[in-house]
């Protein structure tokens, strides 16, 4: 019965929602998890954010140039190594979930 009266007493707790370096609110917030319960996923979304452009180029032409075209394209018109393209290649193919990838890419 303790447990339960304490989970009641929740409901009187005074809330302040401050929000995040990501996000002013965090009852306002898309993400499925914390960035405080997960630093991880964090450090994927500014990940994500500062390649913004390059993963928007590389969903647009993966099927019009050849895997290796494409990278060495990317990297130079980016003017950043084929082994970074590559990473980020690798990590929207089978690292990233593609919902929370779309999800952070419609963040402006």
């Amino acid at each position: 019965m303790h447990a339960i009266e304490n989970r009641l007493d929740i409901g009187t707790y005074k809330y302040e929602d401050t929000g995040c370096t990501m996000f002013d609110k965090c009852l306002s917030c898309p993400f499925p998890q914390c960035r405080e319960d997960d630093p991880y996923a964090f450090t994927q979304y500014n990940l994500i954010r500062r390649h913004k452009d390059l993963i928007l180029d590389i969903r647009k032409s993966e099927n019009t140039l050849s895997p290796n075209d494409l990278t060495n394209k990317l990297a130079k018109d980016y003017n950043i190594t084929t082994r970074t393209v590559f990473r980020i290649r690798q990590k929207l193919s089978s690292t990233w979930d593609s919902e929370i990838v779309n999800l952070i890419l419609s963040i402006n």
